[in-house]
């Protein structure tokens, strides 16, 4: 049920401080972004359908003609024409040195980037080749600077759920050796199956008032049934997203083998290119003065603001501080750089399952502006607003942000009002 999934990670997220959160947050992503189709039975074969289609693009798009027999005289490696596959792969390798060099920036206070260690080197070739292979696919855009900010939280958050995976069937590998054998005792039981679903633990992650338990995101909402037991296993829906990885692994020191890396390639691909279907015009500069380009969202943050908080919009609005100088970042970015990466999964939960998401982003914005309004009245400072709202730094912790938000926004559409009809009053 997309609805009921939308509704329970929209409000308290992904529950956390569970052994399935990395694995839920892969899932529920998959399932939000439009990758994975509502009837979970056609998932297998849909992931199988779309891996070997992202593999046959790899090879497909790749031109490289040092290897290719023919006379001097058809091609030439300096050749400029038109169709020349010297020409193509020339250009090929611009493409692929400047998004390598965005990609190196990409998140380097994190380990899991560190291009320093064999296993960052393979994270970071998958997130270019993902990126190469959007370009070739979508000339009209290609690559833009900050689309590898985009995809690095995707490609990690799908990472995550494989070594959580990994590491839980290790466990319950290990408790298998250690629990001594019961023989003729039908009355025996095993520790697990006499533990009683017991709550999430949250580092407070929950905007609601209400508690999170097993049962506040169960697979009926992700992946039908997760069973809330002590070994805390998935059934067989679950396995279906599991990137192919499975209990045999889990002997192996290496999560990733090839087939299973490649998976998750994937899968990270499918799922950036349904995003950037919904935010690819803010990429594209010949728009940015259009009704879909990333002024007009700038225009919608600024009236927005002004319908919430019209002293602190109409001050900001005197001492010039445009929401571009600020905004521009937050919306095409989506918060990557405005939060620790935590705190950008936990935000995308909510991103992901609103019903319009880019309209939910621009209530964000303005909790985010007005989260910090009495230190901007106080300064009345061009230079020292700017600082602020530029500098954001985790100065007010995200579920607070997420709360206002949230209630700014559903306030106005049980009220009936839109984002576009808010910011529509402001014009009048």
């Amino acid at each position: 049920d997309i609805s009921s999934l939308s509704s329970i990670t929209f409000i308290d997220g992904v529950p956390d401080g569970s052994s399935e959160t990395a694995m839920l947050r892969a899932t529920a992503w998959k399932v939000l972004l439009g990758y994975l189709p509502r009837n979970k039975h056609e998932w297998q074969r849909h992931l199988k359908e779309q891996r070997a289609q992202y593999k046959s693009f790899c090879i497909e798009l790749t031109v490289d003609p040092r290897g290719q027999a023919g006379s001097a005289g058809e091609d030439h490696p300096l050749a400029m024409d038109h169709g020349s596959a010297w020409k193509e792969f020339h250009s090929d390798e611009e493409l692929r040195a400047e998004i390598q060099k965005d990609v190196d920036r990409t998140l380097p206070d994190y380990s899991f980037f560190n291009r320093e260690q064999p296993r960052g080197r393979l994270h970071h070739a998958a997130i270019s080749r993902i990126l190469f292979i959007y370009a070739k696919l979508n000339p009209g855009i290609r690559y833009v600077q900050g689309m590898n900010e985009l995809l690095a939280p995707l490609y990690y958050a799908f990472c995550q759920a494989i070594e959580n995976q990994h590491e839980r069937l290790r466990e319950q590998q290990l408790q298998r050796k250690l629990q001594p054998a019961v023989v003729g005792n039908s009355n025996a039981h095993s520790p697990s199956s006499s533990t009683d679903c017991a709550p999430v633990v949250s580092r407070g992650s929950t905007i609601s008032t209400n508690t999170a338990d097993c049962s506040s995101l169960t697979a009926g909402a992700l992946i039908d049934t997760a069973r809330c037991s002590g070994s805390s296993t998935f059934d067989q829906s679950s396995s279906e997203v599991s990137n192919g990885y499975d209990e045999r692994n889990a002997s192996s020191s290496d999560v990733f083998s090839s087939e299973v890396f490649d998976q998750v390639e994937a899968d990270a691909f499918f799922c950036f290119t349904n995003l950037m279907a919904e935010c690819r015009d803010h990429f594209c500069s010949k728009l940015d003065h259009t009704e879909l380009g990333i002024t007009a969202r700038m225009k919608g943050l600024e009236a927005m603001l002004r319908a919430k908080d019209p002293d602190l919009a109409t001050m900001l609005e005197q001492l010039r501080v445009n929401p571009t100088f600020y905004g521009f970042r937050w919306i095409t970015l989506l918060m990557t750089q405005e939060f620790d990466l935590p705190d950008v999964l936990r935000l995308w939960d909510s991103l992901f399952a609103a019903h319009s998401r880019f309209d939910f982003l621009i209530y964000f914005c303005v909790a985010m502006v007005i989260a910090i309004r009495q230190e901007l009245l106080e300064a009345h400072d061009f230079a020292a607003s700017i600082k602020a709202l530029q500098r954001y730094e985790n100065r007010v912790p995200l579920l607070d942000l997420l709360r206002s938000a949230v209630r700014m926004y559903t306030e106005d559409i049980q009220a009936g009002r839109t984002c576009t009809s808010v910011i529509d009053s402001t014009r009048g």
